[in-house]
């Protein structure tokens, strides 16, 4: 019975050193080794049905503890439940065939091997479970981002800030074959990672950023904090937008910023323009809702066209939008759009120069 535990175990740690992060694998370790070592100190569990396993209060606390590894908060009574659950149908049902008299005990290596056993499969549930909404709610952003901003949308958008027509060329839809991730020895210092991918006449370089806030702005995170965070597992998807660390704050000192760089196809070198940022924090959140490139008249070369870039800022009681634009002769403008505005108007904007 005992090797017939330990084989579960095994079994279910390698399933999930394959699906969880470093940092998800090594604190369930944790949990569940700490709650097995608990229940085998306990010694004998008595069996009041040989197909049920009573509830310990090392079990429940595991279970509490595995939940906040993954975002999720877990109340004492669904805790018993869910062992309950995993009990019952799977762990307890096995019992049945090493246990042939009811009212017998498990020794307390036994006891410790079930407990390892309950941890691991409810450990996998909750990983299922997040991988599962996290690819929900990437399909929900990528169909937002373009279900919600039709063509003649965006273009009547860009009418009103440029008192012009403007054409859309190109616009992100299905980048990811595209994608260049850059490796470890491109990205710049607080960077967590970067990738460069082109529309239209154009090159983009996306890049998630840590900084610290300091007396003098913002200073970029070292490699102690770039490596913390990577291993909490944050997610991002192609836009550059948090999708677990939705309001980008990791503490009173560190935030992160995606930046957006651009450069035309056609220009050699190492240069690129800073067009668009974005960054949240507790009261407030951006996001990128599309980039595209746009022209005056479809009908002329596209190496005149110009970058644009919509951003969404979510506040508590109102919604504003912005839109960043990048001429192909290097003109660069922002304009707003607030919940009490009637139309865009040009507002203040940022644009620099990076060597990368």
């Amino acid at each position: 019975m005992i090797n017939y535990y330990k084989k579960i175990n095994e079994e279910k740690s390698k399933e999930a050193r394959g699906i969880m992060s470093e940092y998800e694998f090594d604190k369930c370790r944790e949990i569940i080794h700490d709650a097995s070592i608990l229940a085998g100190v306990a010694g004998a569990i008595p069996i009041p049905i040989a197909d049920a396993i009573p509830i310990s209060a090392a079990q429940i606390t595991m279970v509490i503890s595995l939940g906040n590894v993954f975002g999720e908060k877990i109340e004492e009574s669904v805790a018993k439940s869910m062992v309950t659950v995993v009990a019952t149908t799977f762990i307890g049902r096995q019992i049945v065939k090493f246990i042939p008299i009811i009212g017998w005990g498990f020794s307390g290596i036994v006891a410790a091997g079930i407990t390892e056993a309950v941890g691991w499969i409810i450990a996998m549930d909750l990983v299922k479970s997040k991988k599962m909404k996290y690819d929900k709610e990437i399909n929900e952003i990528k169909k937002g981002v373009y279900l919600n901003n039709k063509h003649e949308d965006i273009e009547e958008s860009l009418k009103e800030c440029l008192n012009k027509p403007m054409y859309i060329r190109k616009e992100i839809r299905n980048i990811e074959e595209n994608v260049l991730d850059l490796s470890e020895q491109d990205l710049l210092d607080g960077e967590v990672c970067a990738h460069v991918f082109e529309i239209g006449c154009y090159k983009i370089r996306s890049a998630r950023r840590l900084y610290l806030r300091g007396v003098d702005g913002r200073v970029p995170a070292g490699e102690e904090l770039v490596k913390n965070y990577k291993e909490k597992n944050f997610r991002y998807n192609l836009l550059g937008n948090e999708v677990f660390e939705r309001f980008g704050y990791i503490s009173d000192e560190v935030f992160s910023v995606n930046e957006i760089s651009a450069k035309p196809i056609n220009n050699t070198t190492d240069e690129w323009k800073t067009v668009c940022s974005v960054e949240s924090r507790g009261g407030w959140v951006e996001t990128l809702k599309i980039i595209a490139t746009v022209s005056e008249n479809s009908s002329t070369d596209e190496s005149d066209d110009s970058l644009v870039i919509l951003k969404e800022w979510v506040g508590i009681t109102y919604t504003s939008y912005y839109w960043h634009i990048l001429k192909s002769d290097g003109t660069f403008k922002v304009y707003s759009k607030g919940a009490f505005d009637d139309t865009f108007k040009e507002c203040d904007g940022i644009i620099h120069s990076v060597h990368f």
